[in-house]
């Protein structure tokens, strides 16, 4: 077994030392360390879902809190003898833990939650969120900079506001790469794909982030669906980079603007240096001779 410190298994230990620690009293919870995972195959959980639509995470921790519940309601009687015993003292999670087994109390538990299937309106909601991209843009190559970038994205009341803020950046990061860089080539006698490495298919790389990346999640407390009143965070905010798009279209527009050229042009996606460099008008200019 391993304890895992990222991404949904942290969200998943939260809940359940959040849960957990209702049968000893404990509102703030148990220890994080006592939480440890398995690999995630048949042996562990031998009727594994898919994940999408951002609900993998959602899934897992509402399935861990039925089964805290579960555990706690079992344990409740255990709970309640040995407080009884201590004159009103609770007891420690091991000392309980320790006694219901003692007492043949079946402290494991299963639940399945696969989603919206099974979620039903509980994941109904919708996701909200806004950005704005400052780029610079060279109008002679095409290439781009992507210079400041301020995000404001509803999470409800987020799980854990340091992996959602990261989970945002990173799916607008995947949309900059759909707007600005990834083009898939195909031979046009064939049907061969031409762009099946790095060399000619080119996904974000670290000098595609934002130089200044602002990121803040809305307060959200009147929002009662979801699980623990949370929203998702791993794909929405990948159409705000829309914002990105936006910006680049703009900058051509002013160097159109500036040579004298109607300013509109088809821009296809993804705008990348050679489509944006055509797209400024530029190619036969005195400029671009120089």
């Amino acid at each position: 077994y391993q304890r895992r410190v990222h991404g949904a298994h942290t969200k998943v230990a939260q809940a359940a030392v959040h849960e957990l620690g209702k049968a000893i009293g404990v509102e703030t919870g148990l220890p994080l360390d006592l939480v440890r995972f398995g690999d995630f195959d048949s042996l562990v959980l031998p009727q594994a879902t898919w994940t999408g639509g951002s609900t993998g995470t959602e899934g897992a921790v509402q399935a861990v809190i039925q089964c805290c519940r579960t555990l706690v309601e079992r344990l409740a009687p255990i709970a309640e003898k040995l407080r009884a015993e201590a004159d009103g003292k609770q007891p420690t999670w091991a000392k309980l833990v320790e006694t219901a087994r003692l007492a043949n109390v079946n402290v494991s538990c299963q639940e399945r939650v696969t989603g919206p299937l099974s979620m039903g309106a509980f994941l109904a909601y919708n996701n909200f969120g806004a950005a704005t991209s400052e780029i610079e843009l060279d109008v002679l190559t095409g290439e781009t900079r992507l210079l400041t970038v301020d995000m404001q994205y509803d999470c409800g009341r987020s799980l854990n506001p340091a992996i959602d803020v990261g989970q945002a950046e990173g799916a607008f990061m995947m949309g900059v790469g759909r707007v600005l860089r990834e083009r898939e080539l195909y031979d046009p006698k064939n049907g061969e794909m031409l762009s099946n490495g790095t060399w000619e298919y080119k996904p974000p790389m670290s000098m595609d982030v934002p130089l200044v990346f602002n990121v803040e999640l809305l307060n959200n407390p009147n929002f009662d669906k979801g699980v623990l009143s949370s929203k998702c965070s791993g794909e929405p905010p990948f159409v705000l980079a829309c914002s990105v798009a936006m910006a680049a279209r703009m900058a051509v527009q002013a160097a159109r603007a500036d040579a004298g050229l109607p300013i509109f042009t088809n821009i296809p996606l993804p705008m990348t240096p050679d489509v944006l460099a055509t797209a400024c008008g530029l190619a036969g200019s005195s400029c671009a001779k120089a």
